[in-house]
C-alpha cells in the first residue's frame, strides 16, 4: 500500500473516530445528566441564585 488511503479506508478511520470521541463524552454526559436530574445547575455563578 502507498502513501494514499482508499476511500473506504478514510471512512473506516473518520467512523472509528468519531466512535472514539462518542465513548469518550458518555461518563460526561452520564454526569451532566446526574446532575440535572439532581437539580444542580452546572456553571452557575451564584448558586443562591437558582
Amino acid at each position: 500500500m502507498g502513501p494514499y488511503l482508499t476511500l473506504r479506508e478514510r471512512r473506516d478511520r473518520k467512523l472509528a473516530n468519531c466512535r472514539d470521541a462518542v465513548e469518550a463524552l458518555k461518563p460526561v454526559l452520564a454526569a451532566y445528566a446526574r446532575a440535572l436530574e439532581e437539580g444542580i445547575v452546572l456553571g452557575a455563578a451564584d448558586p443562591s441564585a437558582v
